[in-house]
């Protein structure tokens, strides 16, 4: 039994394409036959075609936002983590030029006046603990840079020797 009408709801524009005949055809039963009208309207509403064309450009509309937040988001994450990880090269390099060549002076004067007897072995012993102090912070930041990198490289989503600059 064919449809009487069919109407199906799209955000489209209406179309003005109707088709409207007569015809004549054999559909009788079985061992008759005769001529009679026959009458065919076709009246499409909406042109669902472009209905599913415009459905289709705005998921890809969605889609190239969402492709330009994570861009964002991920460019966002690199350039953070690379900024922490300079910081961290940074603050290695002032501890090995600025902190720690005071400190072994420093040492290297209250040994000299220990053995001299003019300075006492406490003076002595607090210089060697600021050594050491200070070498623990240069190996936290050393730790903390290697972990920085190590990040920045899984950001990155390649080893930083094989990414281009």
């Amino acid at each position: 039994m064919p449809k009487l009408a069919e109407v199906s709801y799209e955000r489209s524009r209406i179309v003005d394409n109707v088709q409207v005949g007569i015809s004549y055809e054999r559909d009788f039963e079985k061992k008759v036959s005769g001529v009679g009208p026959a009458l065919g309207i076709n009246i499409p509403l909406f042109n669902t075609n472009y209905g599913n064309v415009e459905r289709a450009k705005s998921e890809i509309n969605k889609a190239e936002k969402n492709l330009l937040a994570q861009q964002r988001t991920i460019f966002a994450n690199i350039f953070n983590q690379l900024s922490r990880y300079n910081s961290y090269l940074a603050q290695i390099e002032h501890y090995r030029h600025n902190v720690l060549p005071p400190v072994m002076q420093a040492i290297k004067f209250s040994k000299e006046f220990f053995d001299k007897m003019q300075m006492s072995m406490i003076v002595f012993l607090e210089t060697q603990i600021d050594l050491f102090q200070s070498k623990v912070k240069l190996l936290d930041l050393t730790y903390r840079a290697s972990l920085e990198y190590i990040d920045l490289e899984f950001s990155v989503g390649a080893q930083l020797e094989n990414v281009a600059t």
